[in-house]
């Protein structure tokens, strides 16, 4: 299952029309444990942000959703 999932994320990030990713599943399946691999494994860079520990974050995503601004403020924090 696992080999199948990573499968399907080197897919993703061959496609060139890819848009962004969303997981979703059950929790305490690997979701999380899965990205950071496939990150770590097939890019230089990995930023994690966790929303359920850090509540400030939420605050990005409030009112305009600019990709451009939400970046922008991400690198920022």
């Amino acid at each position: 299952m696992k080999r199948l999932a990573y499968q399907k994320l080197l897919e993703w990030k061959e496609n060139l029309a890819r848009k962004p990713l969303i997981l979703q599943g059950a929790r305490q399946v690997g979701k999380t444990w899965l990205v950071k691999q496939f990150a770590t494994q097939e890019y230089k860079k990995l930023v994690y942000i966790n929303f359920e520990q850090n509540q400030e974050i939420h605050l990005l995503f409030e009112g305009n959703l600019n990709p451009k601004r939400i970046v922008f403020e991400l690198e920022l924090y």
